[in-house]
């Protein structure tokens, strides 16, 4: 039996970790309203970057190895957010990546995430 929970507990633990490395996401308040904030990558292949507010899909757009930084912007009820991805980097896919959120100007979070695979 404590090998089954063991076994249990460790497939729980990769499942959470496999889920939370591929987006991280950022609750934030913006004129007294709470968005969650979020990026996912979805294709390593193709650079793929999507950027999602309260789980709708505001951003999209696609990293060229030769590019340093992916630029997305979009409006959600009215507001603009932007992204400043990192480069796509091919070569290591299991590295995390970078972006940088930003609503109305003013930089709001830093979220990770890994390409889905």
């Amino acid at each position: 039996m404590k090998k089954v929970i063991g076994l249990l507990l460790v497939l729980f633990m990769i499942t959470a970790c496999g889920t939370l490395l591929k987006s991280r996401t950022a609750n934030v308040t913006i004129d007294n309203h709470e968005y969650t904030i979020y990026v996912q990558a979805m294709d390593q292949v193709n650079c793929n970057i999507t950027l999602f507010v309260n789980g709708t899909e505001v951003a999209k757009g696609t990293t060229d190895p030769v590019m340093e930084t992916l630029f997305l912007s979009g409006k959600y009820k009215g507001i603009k957010f932007d992204a400043e991805c990192g480069k796509c980097k091919k070569d290591s896919p299991r590295m995390p990546q970078q972006c940088l959120v930003y609503v109305k100007d003013e930089k709001v979070a830093e979220l990770s995430y890994k390409y889905s695979e």
